[in-house]
This record gives structure tokens, C-alpha cells and sequence, in this order.
């Protein structure tokens, strides 16, 4: 999984967000809504996801607002949509749910 800055407050996720590759990622991920105020994270590169993800996810909003943060998910794709409904957490991903 690769984190990219796209603009000032848009990040882009590329890559697979699975059981694998969170750990490598989460630290980067919980010191950049640390650092800033407001966070979108567009999604639509992430090309797998499982459960432990969208857990990721999840977890990374809940430190978000801990944190004072602005975080928004942008552009999940249908993987992400899909997992995030059967789990019934559409409303974290507003575009998912509007599907």
C-alpha cells in the first residue's frame, strides 16, 4: 500500500489494505491525522480489503476524532462499499452508501 499527499488536505491510498500490509502503514496513517486538522483520504486505488482494513478504517476515524481531525473517506470503490455494508458500517462511506 502506498500513502500519497495529492493536495493540502487530500491523501490517496493505492494498494491492497489487508491483514498484510496495516501494520506497515498505520503508523504513517495515525501521525498524519495527528499532525493535521483535516484529512481526506481518497480510496479508490485500494484494490483489495479485508476486514482487518476496514477495521483500520474504522479505528483510524475513531482516533481521528480523539485527535481533534477532520477525517473523510473519498471514493471507495466497490470492494470497499460491498465489505463496509455487510459489516454495517456504510455510513462511515457516504459515496458507498449513495450506491
Amino acid at each position: 500500500m502506498n500513502l500519497e499527499q495529492r493536495q493540502n488536505h487530500l491523501w490517496a491510498l493505492r494498494g491492497p489494505l489487508d491483514a498484510q500490509s496495516v501494520p506497515k502503514f498505520w503508523k504513517p496513517l495515525l501521525r498524519l491525522i495527528r499532525q493535521e486538522q483535516e484529512v481526506t483520504l481518497e480510496l479508490s486505488g485500494v484494490d483489495d480489503i479485508d476486514t482487518a482494513g476496514l477495521a483500520t478504517l474504522i479505528t483510524l476515524m475513531s482516533e481521528a476524532r480523539a485527535a481533534n481531525c477532520r477525517l473523510q473517506f473519498e471514493s471507495p470503490g466497490d470492494k470497499i462499499a460491498r465489505l463496509a455494508e455487510v459489516n454495517g458500517v456504510q455510513h462511515w462511506f457516504p459515496e458507498a452508501a449513495n450506491r
